[in-house]
């Protein structure tokens, strides 16, 4: 007897899972900002379409305090199908 998987479709999703101590994550606001007016928009054609903008710039950063505190999990998921429906 012979079995086949011809007809048989194959899954994998990665579903990624980090747990651990958030009090130890940081989230930091840098000093200091900066606005810039830009006094010629320019379309998709690349040609001024008659507009002013302004852009405001800030800093912003993030780092683990104690990586050690931190895992990422990494589950697969597997799932199977008939290709015909």
């Amino acid at each position: 007897m012979f079995w086949s998987d011809l007809g048989v479709e194959y899954r994998v999703e990665r579903r990624f899972v980090v747990p651990g101590d958030f009090s130890k994550f940081i989230i930091v606001d840098a000093i200091g900002s900066s606005i810039r007016h830009n006094p010629l928009v320019l379309g998709a054609n690349r040609r001024p379409i008659g507009a002013e903008s302004w852009t405001y710039f800030f800093r912003v950063g993030s780092d683990v305090v104690v990586p050690e505190n931190f895992r990422m999990l990494v589950v697969l998921v597997a799932s199977t199908g008939s290709l015909t429906g």
